[in-house]
């Protein structure tokens, strides 16, 4: 893959899983070597910053879950074809730990109650995500 293409699998990733699970987070740019230290207060917003990334995945996969629900027995397969492809992006783009996440919480999905007039908005979602379908060449 060349540079050009991480880059906007990346970007598209990002915001793929805030346009799924409706949060917003900064981009993190690294202190230059010599830098100063970072305040208590930069790192704990920091911290706040990744973990409301981290809760982004939560709700993905939850959503992805609930996605599965809506699916009848006849695309099952295909969709979760989809989830494995989010989940390795997602492992490959942000890390493993986040890819965890994605999967339990689609796990958790599977069997959570939620409002069935949802499905058609939540179907879309999931198949409009770049992190499922990837780049349109």
């Amino acid at each position: 893959m060349r540079s050009k293409e991480i880059f906007q699998t990346v970007v598209l990733a990002f915001f793929a899983v805030l346009s799924v699970s409706a949060l917003t987070a900064s981009v993190q740019i690294p202190q230059p070597a010599g830098a100063p230290a970072s305040t208590a207060a930069q790192q704990t917003a920091e911290l706040e910053e990744d973990e409301k990334l981290d809760e982004s995945f939560r709700k993905f996969g939850t959503a992805a879950g609930a996605a599965y629900q809506c699916t009848p027995d006849s695309e099952k397969e295909k969709l979760v074809n989809e989830v494995r492809r989010a989940y390795s992006r997602i492992g490959q783009l942000f890390g493993t730990d986040r890819a965890f996440f994605f999967a339990t919480h689609f796990g958790r999905g599977t069997d959570a109650s939620f409002d069935r007039a949802r499905c058609p908005d939540l179907l879309k979602k999931i198949r409009e995500s770049s992190l499922v379908r990837g780049l349109a060449n």
